[in-house]
């Protein structure tokens, strides 16, 4: 039975771990609890709770013992792309519920088989696309489901940032490397929860660009059925707008930036004939920004306040 606040195993201590955990601290201390880290190697365990100030928490230098922790309720997997399935299968089978940093798995036969050993194991297992749990995204679901905008036909979206050559996981095959798993699939994830499970696709035509031996750049057309049409860039290599735009039948929402982390949009419909547009905000947690080695990461802590009502529901 999990309890009221949430006990949580932070499992690799590289930058989105640290992320996720100044995220956690903006939430209440009653709700949300940090107990463990756990790395390869202690003395970087050890180092990850200094500087995240993290005085509670016990350090492990070694994710067989990590996941024996009594403590901990949930696990949240930070590590590598490439060690995720394994990092995954090892807390189910230790019974220790799972949010997984997207991308979950390599491969769908990866994911089927994580999701296969969780189902054995009877605990939580969720990939952690953070947008899912942003407020606009909650609202943008809303406009779609109550037909403000009509009938959805086209969806664009960007994402890219100079990010490639910057860090060695995302230029390494051998790491999972590879622009489609760190930033494509944000734009994926967004026209499919546009288009919802009910619209099968028909085609998809993609094209890219490669370096290193992974992608840099891509371009998915997306095509679901009843013709409608989902149209996707990203890129490690320069910057895009970042924003998406759905198009419907009777108007627009438009994310003019961070489609990924939004904290603004818009909605225009005609009224009489002509444009109404209104605009929308929605802040990101307040904190200390300089803690944070991504500059939106302080949403993150939707993601996780989000996680824990899914386990105590049930």
């Amino acid at each position: 039975m999990v309890q009221q606040r949430i006990r949580w195993g932070i499992m690799g201590c590289g930058f989105i771990s640290g992320d996720f955990v100044e995220a956690i601290k903006l939430l209440p201390a009653s709700e949300h609890e940090i107990v463990a880290v756990g790395s390869k190697d202690k003395s970087r365990a050890e180092e990850f709770k200094k500087k995240h100030e993290l005085s509670c928490a016990v350090a492990y230098g070694s994710y067989d013992e990590f996941v024996k922790d009594a403590n901990i309720d949930i696990v949240y997997v930070g590590t590598r792309n490439n060690q995720h399935m394994d990092d995954v299968i090892r807390c189910a089978n230790a019974k220790k519920n799972i949010l997984c940093e997207k991308p979950m798995g390599l491969n769908l036969a990866e994911v089927k088989k994580m999701y296969q050993v969780a189902k054995q194991n009877n605990v939580f297992l969720q990939e952690a696309f953070w947008s899912r749990f942003f407020p606009i995204y909650k609202d943008i679901r809303k406009i779609i489901n109550d037909g403000i905008i009509g009938d959805v036909q086209v969806v664009q979206a960007s994402l890219g940032f100079p990010i490639l050559e910057k860090m060695e996981r995302l230029y390494k095959p051998e790491l999972g490397g590879g622009m489609a798993l760190d930033l494509g699939c944000y734009l994926v994830q967004f026209a499919l929860m546009v288009f919802g499970k009910g619209k099968k696709i028909e085609k998809v035509c993609a094209n890219g660009w490669t370096k290193h031996s992974v992608d840099d750049t891509g371009v998915f057309v997306v095509k679901f059925e009843g013709c409608k049409i989902a149209s996707l860039v990203y890129t490690g290599t320069t910057v895009l707008k970042c924003g998406a735009e759905i198009c419907g039948t009777k108007g627009r929402i438009e994310i003019p930036s961070d489609m990924n982390a939004p904290d603004k949009y818009s909605v225009t419909v005609m009224e009489n004939d002509k444009e109404c547009t209104k605009n929308y905000s929605h802040e990101r947690p307040k904190g200390d920004l300089s803690k944070f080695h991504f500059p939106t990461s302080n949403g993150l802590a939707f993601e996780a306040d989000g996680v824990r009502k899914h386990l105590l529901t049930g």
